[in-house]
């Protein structure tokens, strides 16, 4: 078994070495880099979308192929029964398909909470992707919880700009995850925000 190692931030305090400092501060400041970096791209769908296209090839297929798309969809609709509540957990690309899928379901589904982790909903590329109108899925009775990092170079933004200023709002809540990988699911999965989140709709 692989053991997940604590978040530092949780960590009692202690003496790092130099070489651990050093390490820390590159992470960090790569992390600032990309951050910058996404800005950037943010502000230039088209150039994100080859760069997504280029390193990201799950991204676009899931986006730029209705096929591969709609495989995905029956895939979870299999582990999803009709007039049961679910409370839907989802992380970076999981959650443009999560988005996708409740969009798509009929009322009978009762989504009674919808949290996400680490999203690129907020880019335009994505968004350029999804079906309009942007809008809080109907099949939604719950709140919707959004998790980002500032240091998620990936996800670095809260959902809170058009098109996503609808209402009831996105309550999106900031955490610090891992320093050396600050998208990985496990930090954000074992931050106690997320953790009260998920057992509180249980």
């Amino acid at each position: 078994d692989l053991t997940i190692p604590i978040l530092p931030c949780f960590m009692p305090e202690h003496e790092l070495k130099l070489s651990n400092r050093l390490y820390l501060a590159s992470q960090l400041f790569k992390d600032k880099a990309l951050k910058e970096f996404s800005v950037i791209l943010n502000n230039v769908p088209k150039l994100h979308e080859s760069l997504i296209h280029k390193f990201l090839i799950e991204t676009y297929l899931y986006l730029a192929n209705p096929q591969f798309m709609d495989e995905v969809h029956q895939r979870i609709l299999a582990s999803l029964e009709a007039d049961q509540s679910h409370v839907i957990v989802a992380h970076s690309l999981g959650t443009v398909i999560a988005y996708n899928l409740l969009q798509q379901l009929s009322p009978q589904y009762k989504i009674q909470r919808f949290i996400t982790l680490g999203s690129p909903l907020a880019f335009k590329v994505i968004q350029s992707k999804l079906t309009p109108p942007i809008q809080n899925p109907t099949c939604l009775n719950g709140d919707w919880h959004n998790f980002y990092s500032p240091d998620d170079f990936l996800t670095a933004f809260p959902l809170v700009n058009a098109p996503f200023d609808f209402q009831p709002a996105i309550l999106n809540t900031s955490i610090s995850t891992f320093i050396h990988s600050p998208h990985q699911i496990a930090g954000y999965l074992q931050h106690p925000a997320v953790i009260k989140n998920i057992v509180e709709a249980l």
